[in-house]
């Protein structure tokens, strides 16, 4: 198909608004594939980091006091850290 202008192109014969909406969707599914993961990622690496540092201090305060460290893990941690 060719067109005689620009504005041609943009208006598509008329149905420019439509295909032009499709593309910027396309481009914002695309754009949320590749941003989101990364985002995810660096969420769940600090809360490892968190849960890391917390429980490392729970057992240093248990080694100091002479108590037994609990190796229990709450289900409710694991759910939290799977989703």
């Amino acid at each position: 198909m060719q067109f005689e202008s620009v504005s041609e192109f943009v208006a598509m014969g008329g149905h420019g608004l439509y295909v032009w909406l499709c593309y910027g969707v396309a481009v914002l599914v695309l754009l949320a594939n590749l941003i989101l993961p990364s985002i995810q990622r660096r969420v769940l690496l600090r809360d490892l980091s968190q849960r890391q540092r917390r429980e490392s201090n729970q057992v240093n305060t248990d080694m100091q006091t002479n108590k037994v460290p609990d190796q229990s893990v709450r289900q409710s941690e694991v759910d939290h850290h799977a989703s």
